[in-house]
């Protein structure tokens, strides 16, 4: 509204004080007034969904005691809430969040019930849909179609989203692959994240994690679960988790003006390095301070961005 005003104040001045001045300028003032960049603007998320298994949300058990992704030890550390605080930072306002557990469509992806229910979890009102799936899918002989299928029924029902579709934590290849080809086919954002998993990036069964009840709880007191608890993402294996989601959408946002659209790869993020102003390598991202972030995509394009903490 400032800037219309400002705007509509030059031209009366211009009307006043010469009138043949007032249709050239006016037809360039009139093109700042109302262009807009429909692609490459960043992002402009005012509501979103993260939907999968239990990295993403889980409820609250006798192995489990918060209402998060596992194995994060509060709320505010598992990947989903990482990426909206990243997300919130990048466009300067914070956007609806939604949070489901869409583990059944893994287990019985050829349903078109369970289906039908996981589409459901949307409002209609997203511009970003993530799905963070993969580790319990069963039967792949027909899951880069369901998937796809999946996605076209997302996009029914919110037009407007960008979907991402990650591949697993738990390194599995043939989940990844199917995933992948998936992402491909229906022009999602897709992002690997099984390079992301190692001894330090998942939990162990001496973590505790701040349940809802206020308490601490050891996952070793899980029971028989307790070990498969363990292998999921730790603080810092959600928090790499949603960078890596992160990047991908940035890359995916500054894609050039006109284009509607590109191969999911040409902007799959595949290493994201950090420096010091000085040009030394950090061994990841500082708490806080100035440093040079730079991501090399698939294609072999890489970009460098400054970020401060």
């Amino acid at each position: 509204m400032r800037k219309k005003r400002i705007i509509h104040h030059f031209l009366s001045l211009l009307i006043k004080r010469s009138r043949a001045l007032l249709l050239p300028l006016g037809v360039v003032l009139l093109l700042l007034l109302t262009s807009s960049r429909t692609d490459g603007g960043g992002m402009r998320v005012r509501s979103w969904t993260a939907m999968g298994n239990s990295f993403t949300l889980h409820s609250v058990t006798d192995f489990w005691w918060g209402l998060w992704g596992m194995a994060a030890t509060h709320r505010d550390s598992d990947y989903v809430h990482v990426l909206h605080r990243l997300i919130t930072e990048q466009q300067q306002y914070e956007p609806e969040l939604g949070i489901a557990n869409i583990v059944q469509f893994e287990y019985s992806h050829a349903s078109q019930t369970v289906r039908a229910s996981t589409v459901n979890n949307l409002r209609g009102d997203e511009q970003l849909v993530v799905l963070r799936i993969g580790e319990c899918a069963g039967s792949l002989a027909t899951y880069t179609t369901d998937l796809e299928r999946l996605v076209d029924s997302l996009r029914e029902r919110a037009p407007e989203a960008v979907v991402v579709i990650t591949g697993t934590f738990w390194p599995h290849y043939e989940r990844n692959a199917c995933q992948r080809a998936a992402a491909l086919s229906r022009h999602c954002v897709w992002v690997p994240l099984d390079v992301l998993y190692g001894n330090d990036t998942h939990s162990s069964l001496d973590t505790q994690v701040m349940g809802d009840d206020g308490e601490w709880h050891l996952i070793k007191d899980g029971g028989s679960v307790a070990k498969s608890v363990a292998l999921h993402a730790n603080n810092l294996g959600h928090r790499r988790i949603a960078q890596a989601i992160f990047d991908s959408l940035q890359a995916f946002y500054a894609r050039p003006n006109g284009v509607e659209s590109l191969r999911a790869d040409s902007w799959e993020v595949v290493r994201t390095e950090y420096f010091d102003l000085h040009g030394r390598a950090l061994p990841g991202r500082p708490a806080k301070g100035l440093c040079i972030r730079r991501v090399t995509y698939r294609d072999g394009r890489w970009e460098s961005f400054k970020e401060v903490r």
